[in-house]
């Protein structure tokens, strides 16, 4: 078992951490269409969301999942009462 696995509060500062990534990869792929645009027509937006098109992430993304993997890895950030 590890460190955490039987802590609630931990297993719930997990569930934000990965609530918050998810999160930001579903913000990014739905504004990955609109990149560097002054103003988004809400409709536009609406009917990118209706579309069967499928929805994919930026290097924004790969970035925040690329430094989240780095801070996982470093132990002694973890604390045993996350707030």
């Amino acid at each position: 078992m590890s460190t955490g696995d039987w802590d609630p509060e931990l297993t719930a500062w997990r569930r934000r951490v990965r609530g918050r990534l998810l999160g930001g990869a579903l913000g990014d792929a739905l504004g990955a269409r609109f990149e560097g645009l002054p103003i988004v027509d809400a409709g536009e937006l609406q009917d990118w969301i209706d579309s069967d098109r499928p929805l994919r992430w930026t290097d924004d993304t790969a970035l925040q999942l690329a430094l989240a993997d780095y801070l996982a890895g470093l132990e002694h950030l973890l604390v045993t009462h996350p707030r």
